[in-house]
Order: structure tokens, then sequence, then C-alpha cells
């Protein structure tokens, strides 16, 4: 268990989780298209226009549980 979370504390410091890295992932992917039930055209970065800052986090998924994993409709998730 010590390991598990000496592991946890170490990532989460390494830069690689939580806000700054979070925007720049938002920056990188601002221009991918998506394609929702209305059939406009429409871009990751337009959900993120949308979405509170305060809410948008990059995490490890073996480290974090969280209540809710969508909003109306859209969910996402990846590598």
């Amino acid at each position: 268990k010590e390991a598990i979370e000496q592991r946890f504390h170490n990532s989460e410091n390494s830069g690689d989780w939580g806000v700054n890295p979070a925007q720049t992932m938002c920056d990188e992917t601002q221009d991918f298209a998506i394609e929702l039930d209305d059939e406009k055209k429409r871009t990751l970065g337009d959900l993120y226009d949308l979405t509170p800052k305060d809410v948008i986090s990059k995490v490890m998924l073996e480290e974090k549980v969280f209540k809710t994993w969508y909003h109306g409709r859209i969910v996402l998730m990846g590598d």
C-alpha cells in the first residue's frame, strides 16, 4: 500500500496531472473535429469553451474515482 501511495504522490508532483497539464491537453486537441446529432461542424474546442475551467482535469484513472463521468450525452475518455 505504501508503494502505491508513493507512486501516486510522485505522479501528482511530476507535472503530468492537474490543472496546467489539462489546459495543455485542451490546447493540443481543440481542433479535433467531433460530430453531434445536429450535424453542425464542431470541434473539441467548442466543448472546452462551454465547460467551466475549474471542472476540467487530467487524472490517473487508477487513482481517482468520480461520481459523474458524463454530462447530458457527452462523455470524453481516453488514453
